[in-house]
């Protein structure tokens, strides 16, 4: 026997199946593509996952949470309220209320 045997050959190591052609119109849109891969049985299932887990994130909407709050004064105002707001804080030792202290008093730069 001459050369290596059938299974040793490179060739072979190919597979033999055919793969349909994905058309998509001429105007369609890389997730058409994408889609129309993901959907064609015919091609090898790593390849598959692949393009569905690029398109996903084109086809489904992330959830999130979005805030918007008004900005009447700037940073350092808010800042300041914030720190007399956490000044009035009370710790509690039973059976007495003890005061915290205020923060010293600082000025805040604007910058």
């Amino acid at each position: 026997m001459n050369g290596p045997p059938s299974f040793a050959d490179p060739a072979n190591l190919e597979p033999k199946t055919e793969h349909e052609a994905i058309a998509i119109e001429p105007n369609g849109t890389s997730l058409d593509l994408l889609q129309a891969i993901y959907r064609n049985p015919s091609l090898p299932l790593a390849t598959r996952k692949s393009a569905a887990a690029i398109a996903i994130q084109f086809e489904h909407p992330k959830l999130g949470v979005s805030l918007n709050l008004p900005w009447n004064d700037d940073f350092a105002d808010r800042l300041t309220r914030a720190v007399e707001r956490s000044s009035r804080v009370m710790m509690i030792d039973p059976p007495n209320i003890i005061e915290q202290p205020p923060p010293p008093d600082r000025k805040l730069r604007r910058i």
